[in-house]
């Protein structure tokens, strides 16, 4: 029996997968959808007052709440992680967009910027990035998970090592 294209490319072997933290996506994601329902009143009062400049603005900040509500419900309620190390190279699950890999071929370095605040930024410099800096940022914030911190910085930086690619592990100033 044939198979699709589809079931070919998801049998891709992940070898380190970085959770993201569930709770506070969940949390962030009913944060917006109440900024968004506030936003909805205070358009629904200046429309009232024919005044449609601000209302033109409340419904755009009100697009963005809604665009990152369920953004972040989406990555709370999905079962995909903050990104992935296969075979194939970095693994970056989309959430209203198709997945993307960068070959491992095609990453130049990664960096680790840790936070004081028991989080880190990794930065992975690859022209395959579609960001015209070439540069794809990952926050990696466990407020609610403190132990996953610990293990998911250590595969990373393992991971990226088994592969070849240099990290550079920095402490960011706040």
């Amino acid at each position: 029996m044939a198979k699709n294209k589809k079931s070919e490319e998801k049998e891709a072997v992940i070898e380190t997968s970085i959770p993201d933290d569930r709770l506070k996506n969940l949390l962030l994601g009913l944060m917006d959808l109440v900024i968004f329902m506030g936003l909805w009143i205070v358009a629904a009062y200046f429309y009232g007052k024919q005044n449609y400049l601000v209302t033109f603005f409340v419904l755009t900040g009100m697009f963005y709440a809604a665009k990152w509500s369920i953004v972040y419900i989406a990555r709370a309620v999905g079962d995909k992680p903050l990104f992935y190390l296969s075979e194939e190279g970095v693994g970056i699950p989309g959430v209203m967009k198709k997945d993307q890999v960068l070959s491992w071929q095609s990453v130049k370095k990664a960096s680790i910027l840790d936070r004081k605040n028991g989080g880190a930024d990794i930065l992975i410099e690859s022209p395959e990035v579609k960001h015209p800096s070439h540069v794809q940022h990952f926050s990696m914030h466990y407020p609610f998970a403190k132990t996953q911190y610990e293990e998911s910085r250590k595969a990373i930086v393992h991971g990226f090592r088994k592969h070849g690619i240099s990290v550079a592990e920095t402490e960011k100033k706040e």
